[in-house]
């Protein structure tokens, strides 16, 4: 399993591996979501998914990511922490098997701030492949459908409100 990480506008200090442990404390507001597939998916295709953190107890230290195939139970990526200055990250991992109409996905997000507060959750994503159109379904709901399409800003205090997103003619921001 091959695991490339890469930064836009954020400058990474350092990049730690570490347990998960669950707060249910309220650290940050809202965050957007994008993920690109291939047109066509086949072994080893990549996934791109760009996290744009927002807090409001302070600036953002740390984000860690983690992704599950819900299916297999396997683990598609290891779990990181990147000690940031800004708050947009971009995780680039590759599906080892996508072989089947669908893949479901956990991604469990655990932010950490400034103050030393935690607070992670896990959203569910399904992502296409064998070749159909690009779509990513985030609890049922669409998030991002080809790559000319903006992805969507989420409300964590309230994950059914999908508002649209637009950043102009700059791609990496909002």
């Amino acid at each position: 399993m091959h695991f490339h990480t890469s930064c836009l506008l954020a400058a990474i200090a350092s990049i730690t591996f570490f347990g998960c442990e669950e707060d249910p404390s309220p650290v940050f507001s809202s965050f957007v979501n994008k993920t690109e597939l291939a047109e066509t998916h086949q072994y080893g295709d990549i996934i791109r998914i760009e996290i744009f953190a927002l807090s409001d107890k302070g600036n953002l230290n740390s984000l860690k990511l983690s992704t599950y195939d819900v299916q297999n139970g396997e683990r598609l990526c290891l779990d990181t922490t990147l000690a940031v200055q800004q708050t947009t990250i971009c995780h680039y991992y590759s599906i080892p098997y996508f072989d089947k109409d669908t893949i479901d996905i956990d991604m469990r997000l655990e932010v950490t701030n400034d103050n030393g507060e935690k607070s992670s959750q896990t959203f569910p994503l399904t992502a296409y492949g064998n070749g159909r159109k690009n779509l990513v379904e985030y609890s049922g709901l669409i998030l991002y459908g080809g790559r000319s399409n903006r992805p969507n800003a989420l409300d964590l205090n309230n994950p059914t409100d999908i508002r649209p997103c637009f950043g102009g003619h700059d791609p990496d921001r909002c």
